[in-house]
């Protein structure tokens, strides 16, 4: 792995979940996101937007550092999403674009799509459903998208807006805690 890149809000506000079914959901995106990486990914126009129609990998200068070199990347950042209200949990990787059917088949128990065929990743098929059903148990959703490489990790990795790989991203929302009677705020103890 070229680069594997963090970042968590240090003002995430608490989730209502259990931490096992967090963290079993969590591991099976990130286990996907490192198997799934591939140098240069899909390739990204010049505002950032995901260029549809290319889906092998092979647009020149994706994912490339500045010595010319394809490299392959993970990164994974946890925030307060404000449009939605509930925290997120990010994983992107910079993996060849899904196709729209395997974007909506990955979810179901044991279904393979063709990244994993063509790029003989070893799996079972039950990651991302079991990821789904765990995070529909907590009241939150998972949602599966081809995105750009995130902006915050450009700098980390080395890359330009015209550089950046395209990927495949993995995010998962969970709805906020509710305060507690004779909860202010920060400092309060538990």
């Amino acid at each position: 792995m070229d680069g594997v890149f963090i970042d968590v809000d240090a003002e995430l506000p608490g989730v209502r979940a259990t931490e096992p079914a967090i963290r079993e959901a969590a591991t099976n995106l990130i286990d996907n996101a490192l198997k799934y990486a591939q140098p240069g990914g899909m390739g990204a126009t010049e505002s950032g937007e995901v260029d549809g129609d290319e889906v092998d990998g092979d647009e020149a200068g994706a994912g490339e550092a500045s010595g010319g070199e394809a490299r392959r990347y993970v990164a994974i950042w946890c925030a307060f999403d404000e449009e939605s209200g509930m925290v997120s949990i990010e994983v992107w990787n910079s993996a060849p674009a899904l196709h729209d059917d395997d974007l909506l088949l990955a979810r179901e128990w044991g279904v393979r799509g063709r990244a994993a065929t063509s790029l003989g990743v070893d799996g079972s098929g039950y990651g991302l459903p079991i990821a789904e059903q765990l995070v529909a148990l907590l009241g939150g959703q998972l949602e599966l998208a081809n995105a750009p490489m995130p902006p915050w990790a450009w700098d980390q990795a080395g890359v330009s807006i015209r550089e950046r790989p395209g990927g495949v991203s993995a995010r998962i929302l969970l709805p906020r805690a509710a305060l507690r009677t004779g909860d202010h705020g920060e400092g309060d103890g538990p």
